[in-house]
């Protein structure tokens, strides 16, 4: 459609059939009509005219999120939901589910041992060293990699030592970072601080590399849809339940920005993969050692 091809009558079928399959799931029907909507306010952008296959693309996605939300059975899965894991959950206001969300998928990004978000820092900061001379911008970009990899990848075996780092790691619970337990101890938003500051560290690295462009606002989009469809996971009473699953789809995402931001690096810099696939491979074998 970019490119001003058109789409056979078969090929906006499937589209609309494979769509619909996708949307049944929550997660999928809360991303797809930003990235439809994206799409076609691109089109309109260009000068060019916005197919009615996206419309009928559109008008699928609402109707099954209209299903989503008033189908009995998800609301009888809620109510069993709330009284078997979080019978706190209706006394929460809209305010701390999005807390519970948004701090959900900081906390699994930054503090959360997952490698995903880590490749993507190095990246960031790759690219930070290979376009800008200042050095306050090079030591800002390195920070979140270098704080990552003691409390992030190695906190358990940091934390055997020194017992705060272990705490950190299991501050985020299914009550978010803050609660009513917590709100008045000035320890609790130590972690809340430090997860999101380096999660905001990695955006304005990529921003301090590339500016306003276009690649800028690609990253951010990709870690913006994919941390809502996540986040969103704030507003069940499932969310201290399940698990990492429920951020498959941002895990894409972040692999999308990851492959954004390596045709960004120049070629002599793209050396740096290699480094980011032995740590890797180095962590993976730590990994099947513990178990």
């Amino acid at each position: 459609l970019f490119r001003g091809k058109g789409t056979p009558a078969w090929g906006w079928a499937l589209a609309c059939a494979f769509l619909l399959f996708a949307a049944n799931m929550e997660q999928p029907a809360l991303v797809l009509p930003f990235l439809l909507g994206g799409g076609m306010l691109f089109l309109h952008a260009r000068g060019m005219r916005v197919p009615a296959g996206l419309w009928v693309q559109l008008a699928l996605c609402a109707a099954s999120l209209v299903f989503i939300f008033t189908c009995p059975g998800n609301a009888m899965r809620t109510e069993n939901d709330v009284a078997s894991f979080y019978m706190n959950f209706p006394m929460l206001s809209v305010l701390q589910k999005v807390e519970i969300g948004v701090s959900g998928v900081v906390h699994a990004s930054v503090l959360g041992r997952e490698l995903l978000f880590f490749v993507l820092t190095v990246l960031a900061a790759a690219l930070v060293w290979a376009k800008r001379r200042e050095w306050l911008l090079r030591a800002v970009s390195l920070m979140p990699c270098v704080l990552m990899v003691p409390l992030s990848l190695y906190q358990y075996e940091l934390g055997a030592v020194v017992p705060w780092v272990k705490q950190m790691a299991a501050a985020y619970t299914a009550a978010g970072y803050i609660s009513l337990a917590n709100c008045n101890a000035p320890a609790a938003y130590v972690p809340l601080l430090l997860s999101y500051g380096l999660y905001a560290a990695v955006l304005w690295s990529i921003y301090a590399a590339e500016g306003a462009s276009r690649t800028m606002r690609l990253c951010w989009a990709l870690l913006a849809l994919g941390g809502m469809s996540w986040a969103a996971m704030g507003f069940t009473p499932s969310v201290g339940v399940s698990g990492l699953r429920t951020g498959t789809l941002y895990y894409f995402f972040v692999i999308a920005a990851c492959m954004v931001l390596y045709r960004r690096l120049p070629q002599k810099r793209r050396a740096w993969l290699w480094c980011l696939l032995a740590w890797f491979c180095l962590v993976q074998l730590h990994a099947l050692l513990e178990v």
